[in-house]
């Protein structure tokens, strides 16, 4: 069977900043699949290589050596248009952990969820994308008398709600979640986590959740991974099986979730 996102060996690195002729390696020959459908988690603490993982898997930076297939497709290749191409064939999304600077404090939350749709559907009628906007809230479960609101005015949760809806508004297949309840308190946690759950069934959403939380990427997710020092530590295809974890490093994150 074909898997709907492959990640083969992938490398990446970056200039240090204090000396330009040094790099530093930031993931080395990382590897798996992705299933159309379900929740794939990776987990490691900071500073392990969980957000350039991410980022690349967006288009927004090329690995160094590997490559990433989309459907078979490669996302990156020597032309740019290429690249464009397969991911506008492939939308993608992302919520990530700073509601506060994802979201323009200048606009209003009808603003804010709008912009997505004219910049992908220039088709729709001012009338139509409010239309659309107005089920996009009560997809994330927000009152419409929000519309008018800025940033400032909302919970921090109601604020993940509106950057969850305005990454639904593309239609995405897929959808990268980075930290994205982890600034937030528990009790609100469990709601978008639930939330999550709701809309992947849905439409049919594919994630990948990226988080140091075990706990939440538990929850939500059906297989996992552990990343240290941007290299893959440990797999788990069966969450039943987590306790038997053999890595040191997976089983130090694992016994916090459980001593907490």
């Amino acid at each position: 069977m074909e898997h709907f996102i492959k990640v083969e060996n992938i490398y990446h690195r970056f200039r240090q900043q204090e000396n330009h002729n040094q790099w530093q390696q930031v993931l080395h020959d990382v590897s798996f699949h992705i299933n159309q459908g379900e929740c794939f988690g990776i987990v490691g603490e900071s500073g392990s290589g969980k957000s350039t993982l991410g980022r690349i898997l967006l288009g927004l930076i090329k690995p160094w050596k590997g490559r990433i297939l989309f459907n078979g497709d490669q996302q990156y290749t020597k032309t740019r248009f290429w690249q464009r191409q397969l991911l506008s064939t492939i939308p993608v999304s992302a919520v990530f952990q700073d509601y506060t600077s994802s979201a323009n404090p200048t606009f209003t939350i009808e603003q804010i969820i709008d912009e997505p749709l004219r910049g992908i559907i220039p088709r729709l009628s001012r009338q139509q994308r409010r239309q659309e906007i107005m089920q996009l809230l009560d997809y994330v479960g927000l009152s419409l008398s929000l519309l008018e609101h800025y940033p400032y005015q909302l919970s921090g949760g109601q604020m993940q709600r509106i950057c969850i809806a305005r990454a639904i508004a593309n239609k995405p297949q897929f959808i990268l979640l980075d930290e994205a309840v982890s600034a937030l308190d528990v009790s609100v946690q469990v709601q978008l986590l639930d939330l999550l759950k709701n809309l992947q069934k849905e439409l049919n959403l594919t994630y990948l959740f990226i988080s140091h939380d075990l706990t939440a990427i538990t929850y939500l997710c059906q297989r996992l991974l552990f990343l240290k020092s941007g290299k893959l530590i440990e797999s788990v295809n069966d969450l039943t099986q987590l306790s038997q974890v053999t890595q040191s490093y997976s089983k130090r994150i694992l016994n916090a979730v459980l001593e907490f």
